[in-house]
């Protein structure tokens, strides 16, 4: 067993322990994947695609969360569903976080307004 820890946002594509974990487990030396959820393995479709497609073609023999098990005989619909909602959170909280931030710049720049007329 070896334990691999990321620490770059499952956003995107391109993270580099995530891309060691995928080569390790095409080259045959990993099968199986324990983590905390689903949704903290992957939060975007090229990720979970690999997942899905290794686990597909048996190359990943169980993926293992503390809520539930992943098998390769498993339909796909329900783990397609959960990392889909995983990327549509990721995108809302984008979303979210910027109209914040809009909102913010508008109330202090509103503020200084208000203070320089006085």
């Amino acid at each position: 067993m070896q334990t691999l820890t990321e620490k770059k946002s499952a956003k995107a594509p391109g993270r580099p322990v995530f891309n060691e974990m995928i080569a390790l487990i095409s080259s045959g030396k990993a099968d199986a994947i324990l983590c905390w959820k689903i949704d903290r393995l992957t939060r975007n479709p090229v990720d979970g695609g690999q997942i899905q497609w290794l686990l597909q073609t048996d190359k990943i023999k169980c993926i293992r969360t503390f809520e539930k098990s992943y098998f390769p005989s498993d339909n796909v619909l329900l783990m397609s569903i959960e990392q889909a909602m995983a990327n549509q959170y990721i995108r809302d909280l984008s979303t979210n976080v910027k109209e914040v931030i809009e909102l913010k710049w508008n109330m202090v720049v509103g503020q200084v307004v208000r203070h320089s007329d006085m």
